[in-house]
């Protein structure tokens, strides 16, 4: 069995990119097309000097920008030098050196891997109340952990892959969706900071989801996910699988995906929060363990 975080943390199956998030098994690694093999390195070329991060030069980072401008060169350079500009802005490479323990200790992720070593980020609802975070000013806090995860989950797709030569592009997010309900969850400043979350992700995080699953998802929340469509791409809803409370039905998914020491127990494993991962320095000496109680 793998552990939790390769930090502590068949065949090749070569797959076009838009039909990934409709297979329904496990792929051992992401591939790249003839095209992209192509135009990547003149791509390369075009937007390194902006960069912020050795790792924006390759190609796992660089695909996503291509993939979400259908492979338009003009268009994925003006896309990848907004998201280089915004990291600029908002010192979005400080974040993973931030102290956001409150968060991390109230609003746990597990960041696992499936049967072939894809990272995947899961959570459960019940941990998380963003009407209270809103009552209490802690929204833009909130609005900071996310910008840490989807930094540290683009980071984790990165190192896996340099350490074991796969390539991994794109990660699995899962989420347990019991308790889900109209007054902590859908308040319309919680709504307006989920519309905040999936244009970032489109703009500045681009292709990352390699399936978005939700289980035990209550009714009332297809009315939100009608809302949240226009705020982000086909590609990102085709990764969306909602289940609703047959534990039958989504567990055959998820353990055709993960073993179970992969899972937490919401979702029929045996993951704890504390088995977890730690943080890597630019030194590649762990810094500080994530999720720790």
């Amino acid at each position: 069995m793998k552990p939790n975080s390769i930090f502590n943390w068949h065949e090749f199956v070569i797959v076009v990119f838009y039909f990934f998030s409709q297979i329904n098994t496990g792929i051992s690694q992401d591939t790249y097309t003839e095209q992209e093999l192509e135009i990547l390195p003149r791509f390369r070329e075009m937007v390194k000097a902006g960069a912020t991060q050795e790792y924006m030069k390759e190609n796992k980072y660089l695909v996503r920008f291509l993939r979400a401008s259908n492979h338009n060169l003009q268009s994925a350079e003006s896309k990848i030098q907004e998201a280089f500009n915004w990291r600029k802005e908002n010192h979005i490479d400080s974040y993973l050196s931030r102290d956001l323990s409150y968060f991390l200790h109230h609003y746990p992720i597990l960041f696992s891997f499936d049967k072939y070593g894809r990272p995947a980020a899961s959570s459960a609802v019940r941990y998380i109340n963003p009407r209270k975070l809103v009552l209490s000013g802690k929204l833009e806090e909130l609005r900071d952990y996310v910008r840490f995860l989807f930094d540290y989950g683009i980071n984790l797709l990165h190192k896996v892959s340099n350490e074991t030569g796969k390539e991994y592009i794109e990660m699995y997010l899962i989420g347990d969706m019991a308790g889900y309900n109209v007054r902590n969850h859908a308040c319309l400043a919680c709504m307006a900071a989920y519309f905040e979350v999936a244009i970032a992700y489109e703009k500045y995080y681009p292709r990352v989801a390699h399936r978005i699953i939700a289980v035990n998802t209550p009714r009332i929340f297809d009315n939100v996910f009608q809302l949240m469509k226009p705020f982000i791409t086909k590609p990102t809803r085709d990764a969306v699988s909602i289940y609703g409370y047959d534990r039958g039905e989504w567990s055959k998914v998820l353990y055709k995906l993960f073993e179970k020491d992969q899972l937490l127990p919401e979702f029929g494993g045996t993951a704890q929060f504390s088995d977890h991962s730690c943080l890597y320095s630019k030194e590649n000496k762990c810094q500080s363990q994530i999720n720790q109680h």
